[in-house]
């Protein structure tokens, strides 16, 4: 079963300043690229890692490691890059929760994905995905 990856979860897989969740993110990282489990993230999510990673957090990242993470789940045999489509954006503007979320989850549920890993699983009660936190 493919497990879907919020973007906070790829943020503190890199980001050491919450150590626990940190662990936590690296090891459900790993599992994918490993081959142990197969993950998707939509291209959304990669961008708001690129973004938040090198701009928002306490120790941002130089972009040319946040380049080179994108890079390296965009070609892995083992996770799949989702792209949204308008219809996507449709069902996220007519969803109760937050809208970014909504995408994410729209984008997910469309392309079979049926659970999302994540620390905000309040933001997607309604989306019909199993939520998992690491």
């Amino acid at each position: 079963m493919m497990i879907g990856f919020d973007t906070n979860v790829l943020v503190h897989a890199f980001d050491p300043t919450d150590a626990v969740k940190h662990e936590r993110c690296s090891q459900a990282l790993q599992r994918v690229f490993d081959g142990r489990e197969p993950g998707a993230v939509s291209a959304q999510v990669l961008a708001e890692f690129a973004f938040v990673a090198t701009r928002k957090v306490k120790h941002p990242m130089p972009r040319e490691t946040a380049e080179r993470l994108v890079r390296a789940i965009r070609t892995s045999a083992s996770w799949t890059v989702l792209p949204y489509s308008a219809e996507d954006v449709e069902s996220a503007v007519s969803a109760t929760g937050p809208f970014w979320d909504a995408l994410i989850a729209s984008t997910l549920w469309r392309n079979g994905v049926r659970t999302i890993l994540t620390f905000n699983g309040k933001d997607f009660v309604t989306s019909g995905l199993a939520i998992r936190t690491p």
